[in-house]
Protein backbone atom coordinates (compact mmCIF):
# COMPACT_ATOMS: atom_id res chain seq x y z
CA UNK A 1 0.00 0.00 0.00
CA UNK A 2 2.90 2.36 1.11
CA UNK A 3 4.42 1.88 -2.58
CA UNK A 4 1.43 2.81 -4.49
CA UNK A 5 0.49 5.44 -2.53
CA UNK A 6 4.27 6.64 -2.76
CA UNK A 7 4.14 5.80 -6.65
CA UNK A 8 0.73 7.80 -6.91
CA UNK A 9 2.25 11.06 -5.28
CA UNK A 10 5.38 11.05 -7.77
CA UNK A 11 3.85 10.42 -10.59
CA UNK A 12 0.65 12.73 -10.04
CA UNK A 13 -3.12 12.01 -9.95
CA UNK A 14 -5.40 10.52 -12.98
CA UNK A 15 -9.19 12.45 -13.34
CA UNK A 16 -11.37 11.53 -15.78
CA UNK A 17 -12.48 15.70 -16.79
CA UNK A 18 -8.86 16.48 -15.86
CA UNK A 19 -6.41 14.01 -16.83
CA UNK A 20 -3.21 13.33 -15.24
CA UNK A 21 -2.64 15.79 -12.27
CA UNK A 22 1.47 16.96 -11.92
CA UNK A 23 2.49 16.13 -8.51
CA UNK A 24 3.96 19.40 -7.72
CA UNK A 25 2.74 22.70 -8.57
CA UNK A 26 4.91 25.11 -10.26
CA UNK A 27 6.63 26.65 -7.14
CA UNK A 28 7.76 23.07 -6.43
CA UNK A 29 5.51 22.48 -3.60
CA UNK A 30 4.48 18.92 -3.01
CA UNK A 31 0.85 18.47 -3.78
CA UNK A 32 -0.52 14.88 -2.52
CA UNK A 33 -4.27 15.50 -4.23
CA UNK A 34 -2.45 17.09 -7.44
CA UNK A 35 -3.09 20.36 -9.03
CA UNK A 36 -6.35 20.10 -10.68
CA UNK A 37 -8.44 22.96 -10.84
CA UNK A 38 -11.55 23.14 -8.37
CA UNK A 39 -15.01 22.25 -9.54
CA UNK A 40 -16.13 25.84 -9.07
CA UNK A 41 -14.63 25.51 -12.56
CA UNK A 42 -17.44 23.23 -14.19
CA UNK A 43 -20.21 25.96 -12.82
CA UNK A 44 -22.91 25.95 -15.07
CA UNK A 45 -22.21 23.20 -17.17
CA UNK A 46 -24.57 20.54 -17.74
CA UNK A 47 -22.34 17.13 -16.43
CA UNK A 48 -24.29 15.21 -19.29
CA UNK A 49 -22.53 16.82 -21.72
CA UNK A 50 -19.50 17.29 -19.40
CA UNK A 51 -18.90 13.37 -19.27
CA UNK A 52 -20.05 12.88 -22.51
CA UNK A 53 -16.64 15.23 -23.84
CA UNK A 54 -14.89 13.55 -21.42
CA UNK A 55 -15.32 10.05 -22.60
CA UNK A 56 -15.15 10.87 -25.96
CA UNK A 57 -11.99 12.72 -25.69
CA UNK A 58 -10.38 9.94 -24.07
CA UNK A 59 -11.56 7.29 -26.48
CA UNK A 60 -10.71 9.58 -29.38
CA UNK A 61 -7.00 9.98 -27.77
CA UNK A 62 -6.79 6.06 -27.12
CA UNK A 63 -7.95 5.54 -31.18
CA UNK A 64 -4.71 8.49 -32.13
CA UNK A 65 -2.03 6.48 -29.88
CA UNK A 66 -3.11 2.91 -31.36
CA UNK A 67 -2.60 4.19 -34.78
CA UNK A 68 0.28 6.04 -34.13
CA UNK A 69 2.13 2.79 -32.17
CA UNK A 70 0.34 0.03 -33.73
CA UNK A 71 -0.33 -0.91 -30.30
CA UNK A 72 -4.27 -1.04 -29.03
CA UNK A 73 -4.35 -0.69 -25.20
CA UNK A 74 -7.21 -2.66 -23.55
CA UNK A 75 -9.37 -0.08 -21.70
CA UNK A 76 -11.89 0.04 -19.54
CA UNK A 77 -14.55 3.31 -19.25
CA UNK A 78 -17.07 3.77 -16.55
CA UNK A 79 -18.84 6.58 -17.35
CA UNK A 80 -21.34 7.34 -14.81
CA UNK A 81 -24.26 9.74 -15.95
CA UNK A 82 -26.27 11.97 -12.61
CA UNK A 83 -29.01 12.00 -14.96
CA UNK A 84 -31.59 11.33 -14.85
CA UNK A 85 -32.96 13.39 -11.49
CA UNK A 86 -35.70 15.21 -10.84
CA UNK A 87 -34.74 19.15 -11.26
CA UNK A 88 -37.22 21.67 -12.36
CA UNK A 89 -34.61 24.31 -12.44
CA UNK A 90 -31.98 22.90 -14.74
CA UNK A 91 -32.71 22.16 -18.56
CA UNK A 92 -30.13 19.95 -20.79
CA UNK A 93 -28.38 22.39 -23.12
CA UNK A 94 -30.28 22.65 -27.01
CA UNK A 95 -27.44 21.07 -28.52
CA UNK A 96 -28.32 18.06 -26.29
CA UNK A 97 -31.24 17.53 -27.89
CA UNK A 98 -32.10 16.58 -31.86
CA UNK A 99 -34.44 17.98 -33.75
CA UNK A 100 -36.69 14.49 -33.36
CA UNK A 101 -36.59 15.24 -29.64
CA UNK A 102 -37.54 18.57 -29.41
CA UNK A 103 -40.54 16.94 -32.44
CA UNK A 104 -41.09 14.65 -29.46
CA UNK A 105 -40.87 16.47 -26.93
CA UNK A 106 -43.71 19.39 -28.29
CA UNK A 107 -45.79 16.08 -28.77
CA UNK A 108 -45.83 14.62 -25.51
CA UNK A 109 -46.42 18.80 -24.16
CA UNK A 110 -49.56 19.22 -26.76
CA UNK A 111 -50.78 16.09 -24.85
CA UNK A 112 -50.73 17.22 -21.55
CA UNK A 113 -47.73 15.56 -20.40
CA UNK A 114 -47.08 16.90 -16.63
CA UNK A 115 -44.05 19.67 -16.42
CA UNK A 116 -42.29 16.82 -14.14
CA UNK A 117 -42.59 14.34 -16.31
CA UNK A 118 -41.66 16.63 -19.34
CA UNK A 119 -38.33 17.65 -17.34
CA UNK A 120 -37.34 14.01 -16.84
CA UNK A 121 -38.11 12.96 -20.82
CA UNK A 122 -35.94 16.20 -21.25
CA UNK A 123 -33.31 14.96 -19.62
CA UNK A 124 -33.47 11.35 -20.52
CA UNK A 125 -33.46 12.01 -24.04
CA UNK A 126 -29.94 14.33 -24.03
CA UNK A 127 -28.60 11.79 -21.97
CA UNK A 128 -29.46 8.95 -24.58
CA UNK A 129 -27.79 11.12 -27.39
CA UNK A 130 -24.75 11.53 -25.02
CA UNK A 131 -24.34 7.47 -24.89
CA UNK A 132 -24.59 7.36 -28.44
CA UNK A 133 -22.24 10.13 -28.95
CA UNK A 134 -19.92 7.69 -26.89
CA UNK A 135 -21.15 4.31 -28.75
CA UNK A 136 -20.12 6.17 -32.08
CA UNK A 137 -16.61 7.40 -30.78
CA UNK A 138 -16.12 3.72 -29.88
CA UNK A 139 -17.39 2.85 -33.43
CA UNK A 140 -14.46 5.36 -34.74
CA UNK A 141 -11.85 3.86 -32.82
CA UNK A 142 -12.78 0.74 -33.95
CA UNK A 143 -13.28 1.23 -37.53
CA UNK A 144 -16.87 1.83 -37.90
CA UNK A 145 -17.97 -1.65 -36.26
CA UNK A 146 -18.03 -2.88 -32.56
CA UNK A 147 -16.07 -6.00 -33.02
CA UNK A 148 -16.47 -8.93 -29.98
CA UNK A 149 -13.45 -7.75 -28.03
CA UNK A 150 -15.77 -4.27 -26.96
CA UNK A 151 -18.47 -4.79 -24.71
CA UNK A 152 -21.14 -2.40 -23.32
CA UNK A 153 -22.93 -2.73 -20.48
CA UNK A 154 -25.84 0.15 -20.05
CA UNK A 155 -27.92 0.11 -16.22
CA UNK A 156 -29.44 2.48 -13.22
CA UNK A 157 -28.09 2.37 -10.02
CA UNK A 158 -31.87 2.41 -8.45
CA UNK A 159 -35.66 2.56 -9.86
CA UNK A 160 -37.69 5.63 -10.25
CA UNK A 161 -38.78 7.70 -7.74
CA UNK A 162 -42.15 7.70 -7.48
CA UNK A 163 -43.05 10.02 -4.85
CA UNK A 164 -44.06 13.86 -5.59
CA UNK A 165 -44.42 17.06 -4.05
CA UNK A 166 -48.30 18.62 -3.60
CA UNK A 167 -47.49 20.90 -6.43
CA UNK A 168 -46.70 18.15 -8.82
CA UNK A 169 -49.26 17.03 -11.34
CA UNK A 170 -47.93 13.07 -11.62
CA UNK A 171 -45.60 11.34 -9.53
CA UNK A 172 -41.74 11.47 -11.25
CA UNK A 173 -41.12 7.81 -11.62
CA UNK A 174 -43.23 5.04 -12.22
CA UNK A 175 -41.65 1.24 -11.46
CA UNK A 176 -44.77 -1.01 -12.32
CA UNK A 177 -45.21 -3.67 -11.82
CA UNK A 178 -42.98 -4.06 -9.44
CA UNK A 179 -43.50 -2.49 -5.86
CA UNK A 180 -41.32 0.20 -4.22
CA UNK A 181 -39.43 3.19 -5.25
CA UNK A 182 -35.87 4.37 -5.18
CA UNK A 183 -34.10 4.11 -1.95
CA UNK A 184 -35.99 0.57 -0.98
CA UNK A 185 -35.22 -2.39 -1.15
CA UNK A 186 -38.69 -3.39 -2.96
CA UNK A 187 -37.97 -4.78 -6.18
CA UNK A 188 -39.32 -1.34 -7.85
CA UNK A 189 -36.18 0.26 -6.23
CA UNK A 190 -33.64 -2.05 -7.03
CA UNK A 191 -34.44 -4.09 -10.51
CA UNK A 192 -33.98 -1.81 -13.20
CA UNK A 193 -33.70 -2.45 -17.01
CA UNK A 194 -30.37 -3.34 -18.64
CA UNK A 195 -28.73 -4.27 -21.61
Amino acid sequence: FRRVLFRSVEMGLHDMAEGWSAPRAADGERRPHGTWRTGSSYKGNYTTALFRDAAVAQLEAAAAAAKETGVITPQFLWVAFQAVHRDNSSTPPSDLLTDDNRAELDDLKSHGLPQNRYRLAEALMALDNAANSIVEALRGAHGGALGDDVIVAVHSDNGGDVCHSDYDGAPWGNNWPLRGRKMTYFEGGVRVPAF
